[in-house]
């Protein structure tokens, strides 16, 4: 029988176990996740801000119809705050929606411009659960959070145009694992 202390003391929500090991809900289910470019990049494709968190809008309400509550987000800029930001304001309508902040490691933010941080910020403010993967920076670290995120997943909603890179990996990743992938350039 899971024990109240280790409710507490348990880092990650989306694999609570009883005492026979097996998992006593199944999150991924309703759970998604989120990866696209950083803002450098994601100034490249030419696609406007605010087109882009409209897409974002409409694929998050449709998967809210589809059973979708929790959204876990990468944090970078760009794309992963855009979306987190999407989340967020639709949280006045569906309050029971969970915004999932994945860290890569403590300082990531500190190459964002200072409006990337800003936001970056008022999203763990805001955000349901803040999860930090590790200290500091390793080679493999945004791989790392991508597969985390992937793992507790059924759905990416990815901003991806075949370029290779962090997202191409993602989709390939989650193509493996059969979750389903929708992406906010083919709305556009």
């Amino acid at each position: 029988m899971l024990k109240l202390k280790d409710i507490f003391n348990y880092m990650d929500f989306f694999s609570l176990k009883n005492s026979s090991n097996k998992p006593i809900f199944n999150r991924r289910l309703t759970t998604a996740c989120f990866s696209g470019p950083r803002y450098s990049k994601l100034q490249a494709l030419n696609v406007d801000e605010t087109k882009i968190s409209l897409s974002l809008k409409n694929i998050i309400i449709n998967s809210i119809s589809d059973g979708y509550k929790t959204f876990l987000v990468g944090c970078c800029d760009g794309f992963d705050i855009l979306a987190a930001e999407a989340v967020l304001n639709l949280k006045t309508l569906y309050p029971d929606l969970q915004l999932v902040c994945v860290v890569p490691f403590k300082n990531h933010y500190e190459k964002f411009n200072d409006s990337w941080q800003k936001r970056y910020f008022n999203m763990l403010r805001f955000c349901d659960k803040k999860i930090i993967l590790q200290k500091y920076h390793t080679p493999k670290c945004y791989q790392r959070r991508n597969e985390y995120m992937a793992n507790r997943s059924s759905l990416l909603i990815c901003c991806f145009n075949n370029k290779k890179g962090g997202t191409k990996n993602m989709v390939e990743y989650c193509k493996n694992l059969d979750i389903q992938v929708e992406n906010i350039l083919d709305y556009n």
